[in-house]
């Protein structure tokens, strides 16, 4: 949920256009989506999707209330509902694997700990292949000795890619 403020005191009815961009995987929820308790009684909202993608919020005044009312909307107006694609925070299982990898390099050697077997490549900076080997689940280690010292990037074939220095 979204909560959506604005600070307005005056005399004459509140009339509010404006338009929303969701970031991709979220779908806004126009059935849930409503003003805030503060404003509902005086005011209406009207949700449109527009053809670029965009949604259109309209916020006018009820047409039954005397012209004279005051709209007072200080602090929340409305509370914006979406939905979360699936695709959307659910680590991949590369995501899991790359979450639990650790690389690092000191004194020649290249320490490299996944949780699962898998072969690894060793590049240096400039993207030319040094080391290609297979790595048990686990923790391994590799002699770095007669290879550049800089920055080494490491990729393993489970999807990660991460960088050591040596």
């Amino acid at each position: 949920m979204i909560d959506v403020s604005l600070s307005v005191s005056c005399v004459a009815p509140l009339t509010l256009t404006c338009s929303l961009t969701l970031p991709d995987g979220l779908s806004l929820d126009p059935n849930a989506t409503a003003l805030a308790d503060g404003i509902k009684d005086t005011q209406i909202l009207t949700v449109d999707e527009e053809p670029d993608g965009k949604w259109k919020f309209e916020i006018k005044p009820k047409t039954d209330l005397p012209a004279a009312s005051v709209t007072d909307a200080a602090g929340k107006i409305a509370n914006i509902a979406y939905t979360v694609s699936e695709s959307v925070g659910t680590p991949s299982g590369n995501d899991v694997i790359a979450a639990q990898t650790s690389v690092f390099a000191a004194r020649d050697i290249l320490t490299v700990r996944t949780p699962v077997e898998e072969d690894i490549t060793l590049y240096d900076i400039k993207g030319a292949q040094l080391l290609r080997a297979r790595k048990p689940a686990g923790t391994a280690t590799f002699a770095l000795n007669g290879l550049p010292r800089g920055v080494l990037i490491v990729r393993g074939s489970s999807g990660w890619t991460k960088k050591a220095v040596n």
